[in-house]
């Protein structure tokens, strides 16, 4: 394998990571507990979705692997783009896909515990299952930084189409305010339990590595060097 198709390769392990969190959202368990339901109520829930939540659990971690993969290709193209400069916008969005990827596990590997201990006290069930919740609130920061730093080099050197750059510093912007005000509300649309406007958090980022991906590729398949800085 030549150097070329190894980047292909690793450009397109975003694609894989796409299709991964895609099956866990499709075969996962239904519409997940709120905040205001009882602690009996998220526990039974858990035991009646077991199978589906150790599916999720195992998408999950084969969308983190590809992800890691996808971050070290998308990073090496946002550093060359910014040429002799420090690369500081790539670094930070490095850390920011880094930290997204470890907040998701750790909220599904609490909600992967709970569905392993279905026999405990429902208020410990509860617990597990809102420090995930917890923990998938909080992969905001760190899809913001990931997105929102990409589509900054994007923006100013043309890393990426300017119309996919414009999206994703959009998406980064509203994923901040979802995070935000989600913090405060336990029921409703901004509700990080069961709210709506967290979804279109996970579907645009989930658009947003998918079209990188593809660009990546196909850039990469065309032989053509990345876009120059301007001077």
């Amino acid at each position: 394998m030549d150097e070329q198709q190894r980047e292909r390769l690793g450009a397109a392990t975003g694609i894989l990571a796409v299709v991964a969190l895609v099956a866990g959202f499709i075969f996962g368990p239904d519409k997940p507990p709120g905040f205001d339901d009882t602690a009996q109520q998220v526990s039974t829930y858990v035991h009646d979705n077991r199978d589906e939540i150790q599916f999720v659990t195992a998408s999950t971690v084969l969308a983190g692997v590809f992800l890691l993969w996808f971050l070290g290709s998308l990073a090496r193209a946002l550093r060359l783009a910014e040429g002799q400069g420090p690369g500081r916008l790539a670094a930070v969005a490095f850390a920011g896909g880094i930290f997204t990827v470890t907040l998701a596990n750790a909220g599904q590997a609490a909600q992967w515990a709970a569905s392993y201990h279905t026999e405990l006290d429902p208020s410990v069930i509860q617990g597990l299952w809102d420090i995930g919740i917890g923990a998938f609130l909080l992969t905001g920061i760190g899809i913001a930084t990931f997105v929102g730093a990409s589509s900054l080099v994007a923006l100013r050197t043309g890393a990426l189409p300017s119309p996919l750059a414009g999206f994703g510093a959009a998406l980064g912007a509203y994923t901040i305010v979802v995070a935000a005000v989600g913090s405060f509300k336990e029921t409703g649309a901004f509700s990080p339990s069961d709210g709506a406007l967290g979804f279109f958090v996970f579907f645009g980022f989930l658009a947003w590595v998918l079209l990188t991906s593809i660009v990546l590729v196909r850039r990469v398949g065309s032989g053509g060097p990345a876009p120059a800085p301007p001077q």
